[in-house]
């Protein structure tokens, strides 16, 4: 029990540690799988590329 508790607290955590944070330009922002952040910097608007890969590119 106590590991299955220790485990839901750290997923929980390093989800909610993603808030608030945006990627770079130029870098991943979501795609199939991706768990990092999902909103760009300003001027930079997350685009797919593919249904795996989305990246940060101009025009946010």
């Amino acid at each position: 029990m106590k590991i299955v508790v220790i485990g839901l607290v750290v997923n929980f955590l390093s989800l909610f540690n993603s808030f608030g944070q945006e990627a770079p330009p130029y870098s991943q922002c979501g795609g199939i799988g991706w768990t990092g952040p999902k909103i760009c910097t300003a001027g930079f608007a997350c685009t797919g590329i593919n249904e795996y890969f989305h990246m940060c590119l101009p025009g946010g």
